[in-house]
């Protein structure tokens, strides 16, 4: 996984109404005019005060919190591909039924320096499956149960060193994962998760 050396200066016009707040960033709706990014409506993911005092404490900086959030999104993105490429060799489509999928996420700075995501909204009813410990949310249903295929075939592909967690979304659209790492790994280039504590929207 290598970041592109090519920036794009991409204009967007956000919505200063909050549509959401976690525990560490706001969101806000945004669209674009650029031929690219104008076919979606896009949420922009800002840190809040108290968050950004929690990453310095970390000894992180912004720019790579914000950096390790977009790795676990799109290797959670790429996890799930895979299961559907591995369901559909075996013919197992039908019995499986619709994939869980995430949709496409950006590394952001904004023109005043502050760095967000910029990541493709998923419409529908919020829902939480998977819990950050790996734990199952709520009653079982069929997509509780995708959920949980998912984190074990995170588990079993990356040879039992990371695990997908934290799987939420609107029914099989997802958003907001989180990488469980067996191993805490310190090089930037590299860390995509922590043993301990991730954090996440």
């Amino acid at each position: 996984m290598e970041w592109s050396p090519e920036f794009r200066c991409v204009e967007f016009v956000i919505n200063p109404v909050v549509i959401g707040v976690g525990g560490f960033r706001e969101a806000f709706s945004a669209t674009s005019r650029r031929d690219d990014f104008n076919t979606s409506t896009w949420v922009v993911k800002k840190y809040l005060a108290n968050a950004l005092e929690n990453i310095k404490a970390t000894n992180q900086t912004p720019e790579q919190h914000t950096r390790k959030m977009v790795q676990m999104h799109l290797l959670a993105q790429n996890f799930a591909k895979q299961l559907q490429q591995e369901v559909c060799k075996r013919n197992n489509e039908e019995v499986y039924g619709e994939f869980m999928s995430y949709n496409n996420i950006y590394l952001g700075k904004m023109d005043d320096g502050e760095f967000v995501t910029v990541e493709e909204f998923v419409k529908g009813n919020f829902d939480k499956y998977i819990n950050n410990d790996g734990t199952l949310c709520g009653t079982s249903t069929y997509i509780h149960m995708k959920a949980e295929s998912l984190s074990q075939y995170s588990y079993v592909r990356s040879h039992e060193k990371l695990m997908v967690v934290d799987i939420q979304g609107s029914s099989h659209k997802l958003f907001d994962p989180e990488i469980a790492s067996y191993e805490l790994q310190e090089d930037d280039k590299q860390d995509i998760g922590c043993k301990h504590q991730l954090y996440g929207y």
